[in-house]
């Protein structure tokens, strides 16, 4: 069985299943007997993998060893306040490490690199705090009782006697704030605040992360969430939330995809709503054949199992995917779907 795998997310408080612990071990010493090493998370990289990818980065780059971070769409302009941007490679064309550490992909799939690359990746390290009941890499460290990868990070990081810098603190600490919802979510555990007290004491400005991550927003992403907003449903029970972003208005405002993240959150947020999802046009390729759908699950129902009906992957708290089904299809099937699995008794 996966580590902590027979737990829910966030019923631990403090002690961290036993084969996590050895799992994290083994990852700190593959991590030292290794030089070239590539980090890299899911496509569209969101906090958790934003945070916990610039923090391995940056304290492997302090020890010595050369990295690079890589993520296979581009990434989003929230996250430029962090340090080690200068990490941050466009291609893997032509690179080859001795390892590759994977955090909070969920699946291989969700990675966005092709299977013929893998040979050019070396051992693949896997961290990940969502269920997989068959992980992909040749070290696996998966513990569901961590609140974000930033925790199991720092759990390797004291097996290794590393004490964070400033930086990775930082780091480490938007991996923690975003998965934990800023500490609102069930996961929010006595570990997260203790390692997050901890991160204080390393140089981490609570402050300043929270102005760059709620209190910065870039006029382009307070448009579309206007947008959003103007657009949404809601079903009857009032569970489920639905809305998107028209190719039309895509178009004329000019609106990337790094200025998109976080959109779906706003639908969240909603009272009463406990599964959320945007529907926009998928801007890496034709925005007028494609749609990318993002949800976003308070917890308490999994955005896996909606996922699951469109043959995507998703996790407990998000899902993704990309399709060629019209916006207005989307909207009618994912309502139809989350009636069906989650019936109001």
């Amino acid at each position: 069985m996966p580590h902590g795998m027979e737990t829910e997310l966030g019923e631990l408080s403090y002690q961290i299943p036993t084969e996590a612990q050895k799992a994290s071990r083994e990852m700190a010493s593959l991590l030292d007997d290794a030089h070239d090493i590539l980090v890299m998370g899911h496509a569209g990289a969101d906090g958790d993998v934003a945070g916990s990818s610039l923090a391995l980065g940056l304290m492997l780059h302090e020890t010595g060893k050369s990295v690079a971070v890589y993520n296979a769409e581009p990434w989003p302009l929230e996250f430029t306040f962090l340090p080690g941007q200068e990490l941050l490679i466009a291609s893997l064309e032509g690179r080859r490490f001795d390892a590759t550490v994977v955090v909070d992909a969920g699946e291989w799939s969700r990675v966005g690199v092709d299977d013929a690359k893998r040979e050019q990746l070396g051992a693949i390290l896997w961290i990940d705090h969502h269920r997989n009941d068959d992980p992909p890499g040749d070290l696996n460290y998966i513990d569901l009782s961590a609140a974000s990868v930033g925790e199991q990070l720092y759990e390797i990081f004291k097996v290794m006697k590393y004490t964070p810098s400033a930086e990775v603190a930082t780091a480490l600490y938007v991996s923690l704030v975003s998965d934990t919802g800023a500490f609102r979510y069930r996961n929010a555990s006595a570990r997260a605040f203790r390692m997050a007290g901890d991160l204080v004491e390393c140089g981490l400005k609570p402050e300043r992360v929270a102005a760059q991550l709620y209190e910065s927003r870039s006029h382009a992403k307070a448009r579309a969430i206007g947008q959003a907003l103007s657009t949404f449903k809601v079903s009857p029970c009032g569970r489920f939330a639905s809305a998107y972003l028209s190719p039309d208005f895509i178009e004329h405002e000019g609106i990337a995809l790094t200025e998109m993240h976080g959109v779906v959150n706003e639908l969240r947020a909603l009272r009463g709503v406990e599964v959320a999802m945007l529907i926009q046009p998928d801007t890496q390729h034709n925005i007028r054949e494609r749609n990318r759908v993002i949800m976003r699950s308070a917890g308490m129902l999994s955005c896996a199992k909606v996922a699951k009906e469109f043959d995507a992957k998703g996790n407990k708290f998000a899902a993704s995917w990309v399709t060629s089904a019209s916006q207005e299809d989307l909207q009618d099937l994912w309502f139809e779907a989350c009636l069906r699995i989650w019936p109001r008794t």
